[in-house]
């Protein structure tokens, strides 16, 4: 609920100062949402801002509440159109999931992966970026993980999904896919093969 009020509260305080072009092709944008946010989080204190008003209602002047008033029943409206009018059904993990696409999926879709649904989202540590125009796809965030260890270095760990093989059949394809999205990790090994049930050695080619 929060992610869907926040979404319509930066578009019904700002769209209209910016133009519909701007705002679907620019500002909404998962890498570009920093822009809105700020400029919300500098006005948020103060209520009459010019800003909150709605320039297409020319015989009112809206203030901060109105907005939030009105983003509120505009996210009610999206997630009952999206999940049902069930409250209690509104679960992130039903709609904000990650999609491992591959550059090849739209003409051969056995290579993506089944979209997998993820926590966190713009504000979070564990980041979770979606387009405010596109809810919730996750289309960038905390992918690669890496905890170091530097008194001991083997001790370090690390997750890059959705595997370590770029080779469809490979069993590794994908198979951290999922570890990633409970945020696990696996170890990360600088200096020695050591515990390692497989290891791959490349040797030069002999004369």
């Amino acid at each position: 609920m929060f992610n869907a009020f926040y979404a319509h509260l930066l578009e019904n305080t700002l769209s209209d100062e910016v133009g519909e072009k701007l705002w679907e092709e620019g500002l909404s944008q998962s890498y570009l949402i920093y822009i809105p946010d700020l400029v919300l989080a500098k006005i948020v204190n103060e209520p009459d801002h010019i800003l909150y008003d709605d320039t297409g209602t020319k015989d009112k002047k809206e203030n901060r509440d109105d907005i939030i008033r009105k983003s509120m029943k505009d996210a009610a409206a999206q997630l009952t159109d999206m999940l049902g009018g069930d409250p209690n059904k509104w679960q992130l993990g039903r709609v904000h999931k990650m999609y491992f696409e591959h550059p090849l999926g739209s003409k051969l879709g056995f290579f993506n992966l089944n979209p997998i649904p993820t926590n966190g989202e713009h504000h979070t540590i564990n980041s979770g970026f979606w387009e405010l125009n596109n809810p919730f796809k996750m289309d960038g965030g905390g992918v690669i993980r890496i905890i170091v260890d530097f008194a001991d270095s083997e001790n370090s760990t690390i997750i890059s999904p959705p595997g370590q093989s770029g080779v469809y059949k490979s069993k590794h394809y994908d198979d951290l896919a999922q570890l990633w999205a409970d945020g696990g990790q696996i170890p990360l090994h600088f200096f020695t093969s050591e515990d390692l049930p497989n290891m791959l050695v490349l040797e030069p080619k002999k004369q």
